[in-house]
């Protein structure tokens, strides 16, 4: 199961990603993994969450949210009705995040909360997706610099 949420989202990413806009995608999916890699581990080494089961040895079991869940769902987020306002798009993707994502992980006994509601990762997931939007926006020039009329 670990190895199908780590490798499908991005299969299916590749598949249907707007090709025009891959590196600016790609930066913000890339944030995205830093940041809530960083922010996971520290929960963990605080005692406030834990996880019990190993995608593969030697993986953190983090690894298909932090890795390939949470990037893959904000660089489609940013894609598709990119007219819809990124607090909007924000709010949706931490609630989910927080109060259905968080709970199955917990029911499915993946994910197991100490000292940790739901509702404190909710404003998290909110920010991440603010930051990750704001450098999706910045985007990144991948012309050829060699192309460039003098």
């Amino acid at each position: 199961m670990g190895v199908g949420l780590s490798i499908c989202p991005w299969l299916f990413w590749i598949g249907f990603r707007d090709k025009r806009a891959t590196g600016q995608f790609l930066l913000s999916g890339f944030m995205m993994i830093i940041v809530s890699s960083w922010l996971d581990q520290l929960g963990i080494a605080m005692g406030l969450w834990h996880y019990h089961w190993e995608v593969i040895p030697f993986m953190p079991a983090n690894f298909p949210w932090n890795f390939s869940l949470l990037p893959v769902t904000v660089m489609f987020l940013h894609q598709y009705k990119s007219g819809i306002h990124p607090l909007f798009k924000a709010l949706l993707f931490g609630g989910f995040s927080a109060f259905v994502a968080e709970p199955v992980s917990q029911m499915a006994d993946l994910y197991h909360p100490v000292h940790w509601k739901h509702t404190y990762s909710f404003p998290i997931y909110v920010g991440l997706y603010l930051l990750a939007s704001s450098i999706a926006k910045r985007g990144v020039d991948c012309t050829d610099s060699s192309s460039v009329d003098k």
